[in-house]
Parts: structure tokens; C-alpha cells; sequence
């Protein structure tokens, strides 16, 4: 289905369940010749798995989007901070994209409107971990609220949070010039709010989206502007690359 502008794709796989020798012939056979040098650079045979994987969902995911153009052709490059971004002008594709991965989870995410951040984390049970996390990237504010919970509550409220301002910083392109400590979340059931204010921005320009998958939480940042109030339709869905 070729890409409509009000919309963003959310689409992810588990790299475990491709194991067609034919279909990772096919993935070999799209990626460039620095990638298949990236790829190669992991040691362990299921790193360089996930790494193909991950190249050949962006590029068989993309092409489902605009069928004009073949997995092989997509060309990329990078922003001045290194977030990736599609090189395709002449080709009339002006597509944001993102892509994560975690522990058995890639994802990826794309708009033809809006510039976002994609962000997934595996969810670990170990309360010590959280906790040595959350005094690096969350507000005294959070930490308190964190403090509060036990079992799941507590690993939820964790993750919901850590891909919350990863899929954030991801979509301002920033790297890590920004602190994750200066940017508060408010969850309130399913809705999510964002104080700026520390970084003289203003939060209600901003939109999220959660999921849970594959063991995993999954957050989706886009600058939408408080004056638009039209919000896009996400279409999120598992996706084998072929």
C-alpha cells in the first residue's frame, strides 16, 4: 500500500523467526557493500543476524511504501548529530523514518509529515537495574513516583518512561546533548504529557504513542504543534521482510 501523508507506520519482527535460508540470502543480497561490512564487524553470529534483519526491514518495509523503488535502491545518509534520514529527494521520496532494536525486537517507524523517534527496550524484572537507571535519565519527580511501585507496576512504569525520552531525544536528532533528567513525563492511564520547560521548549507541541511488544516497550515520539490538532492514524503491525 503506498504511503499516505496522514499517517505513520509502525511496523516490527522478531529476528528469531527468520530462519529461511533463502529469505537471508535475499536480505545478503539488497544490503550495500558498507553495511555487509558493518554487519560482518559483530562477532557473534546472532548479532550479525539482527543487524542484517534490521537493514532488510527498513529496506523491504520502505519499498512496501513506495513500491516504485526496490529494496536495493534505498540510499542513505546522516544528520549532522547522525541521525539517519533517507537520501531519495530525486527520487520524490521526502519520508521521515526511525528504527530501533532490542533484544529479539526490531521496529521501525515512518511519515512523509512528521520527523520522529522510534524507541523499544527488552523489559528486565531487576529492580536494581531500574533503579541505578533511573537516577541518570528521570527527574527527582519521577524517581519518587518509581520509589512508590512494586512488581509489575514498577518495571512498567520504568520502561514506559526510559523509551519515552529515548523515542524524544531520537526524534530532536540530538544525540546526547540534551539530559534526559530535563525532560519530565506525566502518564496518566493511557494519555502521556511532557514538560519542556527545562529545555525551552514547549511540550504540547509533542505526541506519543505506547506499545507493548514481544516482551518489550515501545514508545513513538512526532512534533506535531499544538495548533494541529488532526492527529495522524498509526498503523502498527508485525512485518517479515520479503
Amino acid at each position: 500500500m503506498p504511503a499516505q501523508s496522514d499517517t505513520i507506520y509502525i511496523r516490527w519482527c522478531k529476528p528469531s523467526d527468520i530462519v529461511d535460508p533463502a529469505l537471508i540470502d535475499y536480505y545478503w543480497s539488497m544490503v550495500s557493500d558498507d553495511e555487509r561490512v558493518k554487519i560482518l564487524r559483530f562477532i557473534r553470529p546472532e548479532s550479525q543476524h539482527s543487524s542484517l534483519v534490521t537493514r532488510a526491514l527498513i529496506r523491504c518495509y520502505l519499498s512496501q511504501l513506495y513500491p516504485h523503488i526496490a529494496p536495493a535502491d534505498w540510499r542513505f545518509s546522516k544528520q549532522a548529530k547522525g541521525k539517519p534520514v533517507l537520501a531519495m529527494q530525486e527520487q520524490g521520496v521526502l519520508a521521515y523514518f526511525n528504527v530501533t532494536h532490542t533484544r529479539d525486537t526490531i521496529a521501525i517507524a515512518v511519515s512523509e509529515r512528521y520527523d520522529l523517534g522510534l524507541d523499544v527496550e527488552h523489559i528486565d524484572s531487576s529492580r536494581a537495574k531500574r533503579l541505578q537507571v533511573a537516577k541518570t535519565v528521570f527527574t527527582e519527580s519521577e524517581q519518587a513516583t518509581l520509589e512508590k511501585l512494586s512488581g509489575y507496576e514498577a518495571y512498567h512504569y520504568f520502561y514506559t518512561l526510559w523509551t519515552l525520552k529515548e523515542a524524544f531525544l531520537k526524534a530532536l536528532g540530538t544525540g546526547l546533548t540534551i539530559a534526559p533528567r530535563k525532560i519530565e513525563f506525566l502518564l496518566n492511564e493511557n494519555q502521556v504529557s511532557v514538560d519542556l520547560s527545562q529545555i525551552d521548549m514547549n511540550g504540547a507541541d509533542w505526541q506519543f504513542a505506547l506499545w507493548d511488544v514481544n516482551e518489550s516497550s515501545m514508545a513513538l515520539a512526532w512534533q506535531q504543534g499544538a495548533a494541529n490538532t488532526k492527529l495522524p492514524h498509526l498503523d502498527s503491525a508485525e512485518f517479515i521482510p520479503s
